[in-house]
């Protein structure tokens, strides 16, 4: 009986990219989620924060879910959670914002598909 082996191969010139990446996303979130959250660099604070969103409930945990899922990204815990987190709060953003202008004019259509574009090309 032979077990037939996965073997994993280092691809340095793969995970770094993939590492600053992560990094640079997970303080840009974490940075705006402690401005929401916590009222640090200017921001509100996270009761101001809940009554602008108008979400309810949901709201504190848009806010939570963008402060920790940074965190998560900064130190690598529960990466592919935080990451799917954010994405979620980010699609509820995107829809929140086309709602508003009820329109999927070609500026908003263009400009969320070059900002897609942006984060998503390797390096």
């Amino acid at each position: 009986m032979t077990a037939d082996r996965t073997v994993w191969r280092d691809r340095p010139e793969v995970d770094a990219p993939l590492l600053i990446l992560r990094l640079v996303v997970g303080v840009i979130f974490k940075a705006h989620g402690s401005q929401k959250l916590l009222g640090a660099f200017g921001g509100p604070g996270l009761e101001t924060t809940i009554k602008n969103l108008d979400l309810g409930p949901l709201g504190y945990l848009v806010v939570i879910g963008e402060f920790f899922g940074g965190l998560g990204l900064i130190v690598g815990f529960m990466t592919r959670f935080s990451a799917a987190s954010l994405i979620v709060i980010m699609i509820g953003a995107v829809a929140k914002y086309i709602g508003r202008t009820a329109s999927f004019s070609p500026i908003t259509v263009s400009s969320i598909t070059s900002r897609s574009l942006a984060c998503s090309c390797p390096f």
